[in-house]
Formats: structure tokens, C-alpha cells, sequence
């Protein structure tokens, strides 16, 4: 004998051969007569004719199974690649042992933000039905992750019960640094970019990046890479080590030529404006020297030693102002790391000399 109650229009379906047509009663009985798992239907309608129907399962004089996990204990670490044994059981109170046909195994793989405490969402891996035991393989994944085991046992019999029993396994992680010659340069591990030192926590056997930017600016020195401390490129796939392991990008420095204060210009027409462009590197290469648009009739000649001339002889119809006028001191071994300064030149109104008119 069953007591329902209920809020709302609702009707129900009490033996489950879809027709709403078993009691509409607030608190309906019913009385099932032989031992069993009976689904109950409970439809609810509301004042706008809008409906929904959920579902329990009632048993009568039938306990509900228990799911157990035996194998692996719960302490066990994993690495990455590593095949996990798993073993479990489910015991009905009224059948007794439930046959392996009645056990499912969910492997969830938890991606967590944090692990204390736990912020994690779900990966399923796989699922195996109908054994008691087996194994999967422990798949890569970045750290914080955990591997979940789900054993759902269901008692035979039509609308059986069922019950879950789950346990979580931790990975075993070591410590990834990066470091770099000079410090506090940029590297990268996992989705991880920034100045180091770089701690990150690792799965063992389990596989990342790391990256070494080919280049980076800091001031007036670019730093080019050199090398990684296990000898990758700059970007490489390496192997979670089993111990906590340092990698050390090193960068070799370049430092910025140096050009020489110009300044701005003033020149008369017809008259010779003439100047000396000087470039140093604190290196001790020589920086290659150039100029974009010339004004029209103006000259620049780089000597090969860090100089160059300008010279410019104004026509007498070029009064007026040339502005942007840029100098550029390139590195002699990176064309795209220079120096520039802008200058503008004032041409002055000449007194044009008289043209004396041929006879």
C-alpha cells in the first residue's frame, strides 16, 4: 500500500501503460500486490495548460543493491600511460551477488581550476559494461586533473535498482621550472607565457611545449635565442621528467645602434646645406646608415664607417619646409633593430641673381 502526495493538477499513471487515468486525488493510494519495482508516472498540469511528467521507481519488499569498488585503492597515483587495474562488486539484500552483466564502469576524466577546493569539470573517457574488472590506460592531460572512477551495479529484473559507488585518483606530478639567461625573460610551458622563473605542476610521463620566444625586446637590448639547456629548438615537446627539473632558455643580447643627435636644418636657397649623420653600436659593429625621402636634388653618401653626408643644394624654387625627413641607424646583423631620428629642413627665400637676356 503507497500514499502519494502531490501539489498542483496532476494525474497519475500507476501501472505504467501510459494513460493519465489512475487518480487525479492530492493524495492518491494505491496497493501493489506482489513483490517489485513499480514506475510511477506523475503528470502535472498547470493554469496555462502547460504540462510535465517525472517518474519515481517504487519498491516494494525489494532492498536496493550495493555497489562496491575493491581495486584500485583510492591512494593510488597515476602517470600518464599507465594502465590501471580496476576490480568491483555489487551485492543485491534480496538475490545476493549481481552477476558482472549487471555492473557498468564510467571513467571520467575531472579538469579541475583548483583541486582545494575542488572547481572541476567532466571528461568522459570511456565506458565498459558487463565486467567485474579490467583496466584502462591513463590518458595525458594538464595538471590539475583527476581520473574518476564510476561502478553503477543494477539488480536484475525489469526497473531494477541501482547504486554508484566512486572513487577519485590523483596523478603523481613534479615541479616543471623554467628559467632564462639573462632572468626574468619571457618562456612558455602548457598554456603558461610569461617572465620567468616559471613554476609548473606536471604530470609524470605526460607531454607539454615549452617555448622560448626567438626573440624579445627589453629597453634597447634584443635578446635572439641561443639555446635550451636539454639542446631543443625554441619551441619543443618535451617528456614530464619523474624528478622536479629546471630548463633554462639562453638568450644572446643585442644592443640598439646608436645615432647621433642631427637636429633641425635651415639653408637659403642656392646655397650648399652640408652635414655629417653618425651612428655608434655598443656592440662594435658598424650600423648601416640610410635615409627615406630625400628632398628633390639632395644627396646622402654613407662612408662604410658609421658616417654618412647629407648635402643639398636648393633650387631657387624650393623654398619651404621638408619635415619627416628620417635617419635610420640599422644593426649591420639585424636590419629590423635600429635607431631613427626625424629632422625637418627650412628652406629660405633666396635673391636669385639676375638673368642678363641674350642680345
Amino acid at each position: 500500500f503507497v500514499d502519494l502526495g502531490f501539489e498542483g493538477l496532476g494525474i497519475l499513471d500507476f501501472d505504467n501503460d501510459g494513460y493519465f487515468s489512475d487518480s487525479s486525488d492530492a493524495w492518491p493510494a494505491f496497493s501493489f500486490q506482489s513483490t517489485g519495482n513499480y514506475p510511477v508516472n506523475l503528470k502535472v498540469t498547470n493554469e496555462d495548460l502547460l504540462s510535465d511528467i517525472d517518474t519515481i521507481i517504487i519498491a516494494v519488499d525489494n532492498g536496493p543493491p550495493t555497489a562496491t569498488i575493491t581495486a584500485p585503492s583510492p591512494s593510488y597515483l597515476w602517470r600518464v600511460g599507465d594502465e590501471i587495474s580496476f576490480e568491483g562488486n555489487g551485492t543485491d539484500p534480496d538475490t545476493g551477488a549481481i552477476a558482472a552483466s549487471g555492473l557498468t564502469w564510467d571513467f571520467i576524466l575531472n579538469h579541475c581550476t583548483s583541486l582545494n577546493p575542488p572547481d572541476c569539470h567532466e571528461h568522459h573517457m570511456e565506458t565498459q559494461s558487463g565486467v567485474d574488472e579490467g583496466t584502462i590506460t591513463a590518458i595525458d592531460h594538464e595538471y590539475p586533473c583527476t581520473i574518476g572512477i564510476r561502478l553503477t551495479a543494477t539488480e536484475p529484473g525489469a526497473n531494477g535498482l541501482s547504486d554508484i559507488d566512486t572513487i577519485t585518483l590523483l596523478p603523481e606530478v613534479v615541479t616543471l621550472t623554467l628559467e632564462t639567461v639573462p632572468a626574468g625573460l619571457n618562456a612558455g610551458v602548457f598554456a603558461i607565457l610569461g617572465p620567468t622563473p616559471i613554476e609548473k605542476a606536471a604530470i609524470i610521463n605526460g607531454s607539454t611545449p615549452i617555448v622560448a620566444p626567438q626573440s624579445q625586446i627589453n629597453g634597447d637590448t634584443k635578446y635572439n635565442f641561443a639555446s635550451w639547456s636539454d639542446g631543443g629548438a625554441a619551441s619543443h615537446n618535451i617528456t614530464i621528467p619523474a624528478t622536479d627539473t629546471a630548463y633554462t632558455a639562453t638568450y644572446s643580447a643585442n644592443k640598439r645602434p646608436v645615432l647621433a643627435a642631427i637636429g633641425n636644418k635651415t639653408v637659403t636657397e642656392g646655397e650648399l646645406l652640408e652635414f655629417t649623420v653618425s651612428a655608434t653600436d655598443p656592440d662594435g659593429t658598424t650600423p648601416v646608415l640610410s635615409l627615406s625621402a630625400l628632398p628633390p636634388g639632395a644627396g646622402f653618401v654613407t662612408h662604410g664607417n658609421g658616417a654618412a653626408t647629407f648635402s643639398w643644394t636648393p633650387t631657387y624654387s624650393q623654398a619651404g619646409s621638408y619635415t619627416n625627413l628620417n635617419f635610420k641607424a640599422a644593426d649591420s646583423a639585424d636590419a629590423n633593430w635600429f635607431h631613427t631620428r626625424s629632422i625637418s629642413i627650412t628652406v629660405d627665400d633666396g635673391n636669385q641673381p639676375p638673368a642678363v637676356a641674350v642680345i
